[in-house]
């Protein structure tokens, strides 16, 4: 788990103030290769990413509460379930408006 993301997309989409500089990134990502981790799940920047590099694969997921930046989309009220067995898989439960209905990504 990182707060904060190590993507390079997210700092060339103009999230270079939340996101690990460049660096970081090579030698985070060195030692998760180097050690077969399966998933990295990071946050802080409030949208939802996935990459796959290296057999790593990368999640940055929104919070609990919506994001302030209004050109992502609304995540009301997100959790998370996750399992760690022999693969690694994630669920997303989120809602579009404040007290909806729950809607499911895999």
């Amino acid at each position: 788990f990182l707060h904060v993301p190590i993507n390079q997309e997210l700092i060339d989409k103009g999230y270079h103030h939340k996101v690990n500089p460049p660096e970081q990134r090579e030698r985070l990502h060195a030692l998760f290769r180097t050690y077969h981790v399966q998933a990295v799940l990071s946050g802080h920047v409030e949208v939802l990413f996935y990459k796959e590099e290296d057999g790593v694969r990368y999640y940055t997921l929104p919070g609990f509460f919506r994001s302030k930046n209004k050109s992502t989309a609304h995540w009301y009220g997100t959790y998370y379930d996750g399992s760690v067995a022999d693969v690694f898989s994630l669920t997303m439960h989120y809602r579009r408006e404040p007290g909806g209905p729950y809607n499911t990504v895999v």
